[in-house]
């Protein structure tokens, strides 16, 4: 799961970085990337931790709070297309993670062992 993890964690980080040089951020926006960074931590921590339920739990929230900061700041504006990208990879990127994490389970449900 930590190799699925890693495209997330390259894109979760250039968004940051166009953030602080493609535009100027408003600060209600910055609060609920906060508030995204901390469902995102609860949703890969229960991953980890093979807790399914609670990963859907935080991803329901993580899709209202992003749904919220989707239409409110990101279809509202004129952001960059450099920006628009990197969301999507970045949303494709966590799919992709929370997939492999149904998969662990499965797998770990049924006897098989990662080492």
């Amino acid at each position: 799961m930590s190799v699925a993890l890693v495209p997330f964690l390259v894109f979760a980080y250039r968004d940051n970085v166009l953030h602080f040089r493609a535009r100027s951020v408003p600060k209600l926006e910055n609060v609920i990337h906060l508030l995204l960074g901390f469902v995102l931590f609860f949703l890969i921590g229960s991953a980890f931790m093979g807790r399914i339920g609670r990963m859907l739990v935080g991803l329901a929230i993580f899709s209202v709070i992003g749904a919220i900061d989707e239409l409110g700041y990101h279809r509202a504006s004129a952001i960059p297309t450099e920006e628009h990208d990197v969301h999507a990879k970045q949303h494709f990127a966590l799919f992709v993670f929370v997939c492999v994490a149904f998969g662990a389970s499965w797998f770990g449900e049924h006897g098989f062992v990662f080492e």
